[in-house]
């Protein structure tokens, strides 16, 4: 009996309540990772619309629009049978992801010259191409040509005139890789155009001066605008953009034909000096 008791008194045994404390984490940050990590199945509607812009090198950003608001991020690796790595929405200070139609991720520290697949998710469901296959795409070689384009840039606001924030900017030139930037909190954005990346070479190219620029905007509250302008005319864009109005900068007279994408029969002359 004394024996016993002096083995019970000395055996260590960890309090119950932090065992329950140790198990409950555990169980979070597992549920947490197998949640986001391994999605269960394919999304039975495709994204409405993904964009792979900024391809060089080392990263990629692409941008995706969901059917509804939902958290987004996504797998990728450089084997589509197992996407092993994950990335999160830039505007995210952490992996928790927040619940968004428009969703923008950058893919960093990639290799450069490498086939790369990936899959958007929203931590339940993966969204695939309708060939039930990942999306891919290449990464450029490393070059050191660079051009001397000034960036594009401009301002976006609502329709009562006020600063819009976290507008996804997408610009295209023919025969290119798309480019993109975030809208900041003033509405203003960049694009810098100093890696224009030739689809079909992988190579940097450089337009003419009249070279026709598409710039499509996207807010979160699924509004839209659409901009033709000439490339030498985006350094900045001449009038402040309303989300929601399509303009076109390619007309040789002062005046802009713009018109909301709600109306599209109905057009607003917008002049300028």
């Amino acid at each position: 009996m004394f024996y016993s008791d002096y083995y019970l008194k000395r055996s260590f045994k960890i309090p119950t309540f932090l065992s329950l404390l140790i198990v409950g984490i555990l169980t979070v940050l597992m549920s947490r990772y197998l949640s986001m990590s391994t999605p269960i199945q394919a999304a039975k509607q495709p994204v409405k619309k993904i964009v792979i812009s900024n391809v060089s090198a080392e990263q990629v950003a692409i941008f995706w629009q969901s059917n509804q608001n939902e958290p987004g991020f996504i797998l990728y690796g450089t084997d589509k049978d197992s996407l092993d790595k994950s990335a999160f929405d830039v505007r995210e200070e952490t992996k928790a992801s927040a619940v968004r139609a428009n969703h923008y991720v950058v893919l960093k520290d990639l290799v450069e010259n490498t086939p790369y697949y990936f899959k958007p998710s929203n931590g339940k469901e993966v969204y695939v191409t309708k060939q039930k296959e990942p999306y891919h795409f290449n990464t450029t070689r490393k070059s050191q040509t660079v051009n001397s384009l000034k960036p594009a840039y401009g301002k976006v606001v609502s329709k009562n005139s006020r600063a819009l924030a976290n507008a996804i900017v997408i610009l295209t030139v023919k025969g290119a890789h798309p480019l993109s930037s975030i809208s900041k909190i003033t509405g203003e954005w960049l694009v810098p155009l100093n890696g224009i990346i030739d689809v079909q070479t992988g190579l940097l190219t450089v337009p003419t001066a009249n070279d026709p620029v598409q710039i499509d905007v996207y807010s979160e509250a699924a509004e839209q605008s659409n901009i033709k302008v000439p490339i030498d005319k985006v350094s900045p864009i001449a009038e402040t953009i309303t989300i929601g109005k399509n303009y076109d900068f390619t007309q040789k007279t002062e005046v802009l034909a713009a018109q909301t994408s709600a109306s599209p029969k109905k057009s607003n002359l917008i002049s300028f000096p």
